[in-house]
């Protein structure tokens, strides 16, 4: 019967290591916004936001693209920004873009 304790400790070894994997992943900073561009002025974008849970229309969210913006996907720039994009948005703090990601259309099933 020593192995046991043996297998108790590594059982909870095994447990602890999940829970940790498990923070990990839902702590991986912030989330992105996603949403489309509603208006394009300067460096400064207004994102039209989807529908809440609830049903209804949240107000746009104004970001601002900074120098060190990333833009991901097929964005190689601000120049590659449109009206009406469906876009992915990673801001900081502040509500400057850290992130910026052009959403590839859904298509639907016939």
């Amino acid at each position: 019967m020593k192995t046991m304790p043996l297998l108790v400790a590594l059982l909870a070894l095994a447990i602890g290591f999940n829970v940790a994997q498990a923070k990990d992943k839902t702590s991986d900073g912030p989330k992105p916004i996603h949403g489309s561009i509603a208006k394009i002025d300067g460096n400064t974008l207004t994102i039209k936001l989807g529908k809440a849970h609830d049903g209804t229309q949240p107000a746009p969210l104004t970001v601002t693209l900074t120098d060190t913006t990333t833009y991901a996907g097929e964005l190689k720039g601000k120049d590659d920004l449109k009206v009406g994009a469906k876009v992915a948005v990673t801001v900081d703090a502040d509500n400057k873009v850290t992130k910026i990601e052009v959403k590839a259309p859904t298509t639907q099933k016939k």
